[in-house]
């Protein structure tokens, strides 16, 4: 089984490098990676994600 993830994080550095990470792991998925809550949200609105990881302090929408 693999899990699906989602990486949110206004830091495109940060955001390709859990990438990275998590695709050198056969459990993993990453399923997208956005740039704010917004982005986020509709993201899984429409797509099934298993986890989600969400920085803090995004602009438009936070990870809370």
């Amino acid at each position: 089984m693999t899990i699906k993830v989602l990486i949110a994080d206004d830091n495109s550095f940060i955001r390709e490098g859990m990438k990275i990470i998590l695709a050198s792991f056969d459990e993993f998925e990453v399923a997208a990676t956005v740039g704010d809550g917004e982005e986020a949200v509709s993201y899984c609105r429409n797509h099934d994600v298993d986890v989600a990881l969400l920085d803090v302090r995004m602009p438009n929408m936070n990870g809370v």
